[in-house]
């Protein structure tokens, strides 16, 4: 269909009418809030998300980030039939739309419905990041501070200028003998000392190790020192028949005093040894054995004769101690005793056989 240009007016009158037609009526009030509170309530809803992510609660639990796909949503419209789309009759204007069909309907958008899972609030990161670095400020601080303390009150080492030895370096053998490892090793090396004894003490040893009772009380007669003499002593007293070689050594009258002397030099005499020899059968033995016991006669034998004496168990042999012993103690109880004349004439009788063996 061909228009021809020449079909329509262009005169000014004719335009203002046109303009006239197609200029819509003014909005009445209630369309106007309709219309504002549609713009106004999305940017609303906004504001208030925004406000409650960034001042949320300090203590929310935390809970991982995810990611959920928002389908798009559209604002309903309702379909509006456009005016320009009706047919118009030709030589009719087009007729005016309807305002209050053209403006949708308003539909206040509801909020959504929260999330299952809440994403950190970036406050509360932001207030973590800056403890955490407030702390390591604090730690690096502390460090630097006990550096420095060391530092100050460590001892200045004083540098000692050493001048250099004369000749030439050492090698790196000599270097290690003169390190601590070296010399561990050169003392190991070393053969131990030599102990040199005494010819004399040497023999002494010997005797003692090896020898049997009679070598042994006739090296003790023949020693002139008397600690050598004791130990002698001692060696005899351990051997088994010791005992009666020294029980023979008090019977002989020219080795009498030699050998008490030998027992009184003794640091623990054989008290036990000697008491045990009052039984012995040989009666010049208990005797010797009585008077070594009244050369070594103190209180702590004492109550043992007493004992002996009250129970007669031996009270001869008792009786020949005491009249041995020279103990203060031993002296009275022996004045107690003369006051029984059974006991004083079995006492008198005992020191006549007491001077007759010695």
């Amino acid at each position: 269909m061909e228009y021809d240009c020449e079909m329509f007016d262009d005169s000014e009158a004719a335009l203002d009418a046109l303009l006239g037609k197609a200029h819509w009526p003014d909005a009445d009030a209630s369309a106007l809030q309709r219309l504002t509170a549609l713009i106004e309530s999305p940017l609303k809803i906004a504001a208030e998300a925004e406000a409650e992510v960034v001042s949320g609660p300090l203590d929310a639990p935390e809970e991982p980030v995810t990611w959920e796909e928002e389908s798009p949503t559209e604002p309903p419209t309702r379909e509006v039939e456009s005016s320009a789309e009706a047919p118009t009759r030709e030589g009719e204007a087009p007729a005016e739309p309807d305002l209050q069909e053209t403006i949708p309907e308003f539909q206040p958008i509801a909020p959504e419905p929260p999330r299952e899972t809440s994403v950190l609030p970036i406050a509360r990161r932001r207030r973590r990041l800056e403890w955490l670095a407030l702390a390591a400020s604090i730690v690096l601080l502390i460090g630097l501070i006990t550096i420095v303390a060391r530092q100050m009150t460590r001892p200045p080492i004083a540098a000692i200028a050493q001048a250099p030895l004369p000749g030439r370096a050492p090698t790196p053998m000599e270097l290690w003998l003169i390190s601590p490892a070296g010399q561990k090793y050169l003392a190991s090396r070393q053969a131990p000392p030599v102990l040199t004894l005494d010819p004399h003490e040497r023999r002494i040893v010997q005797l003692c190790q090896r020898a049997d009772s009679q070598s042994l009380s006739i090296a003790m007669l023949k020693e002139s020192e008397p600690e050598s003499r004791a130990r002698l002593l001692a060696a005899m007293f351990q051997r088994s028949d010791g005992a009666n070689r020294f029980l023979d050594l008090v019977r002989n009258r020219a080795t009498r005093d030699r050998a008490l002397d030998a027992l009184q030099s003794l640091p623990q005499p054989p008290v036990d040894v000697l008491m045990a020899e009052l039984d012995n059968p040989s009666v010049e033995r208990r005797f010797a054995a009585a008077k070594s016991l009244g050369c070594l006669c103190h209180g702590e034998s004492l109550p043992v004769l007493k004992r002996m004496i009250e129970t007669r168990n031996h009270t001869r042999e008792a009786l020949a101690v005491l009249s041995e012993c020279n103990d203060a103690a031993a002296t009275q109880y022996v004045r107690q005793i003369k006051h029984s004349p059974a006991m004083s004439a079995q006492l008198k009788t005992v020191r006549d056989e007491m001077n007759s063996l010695f």
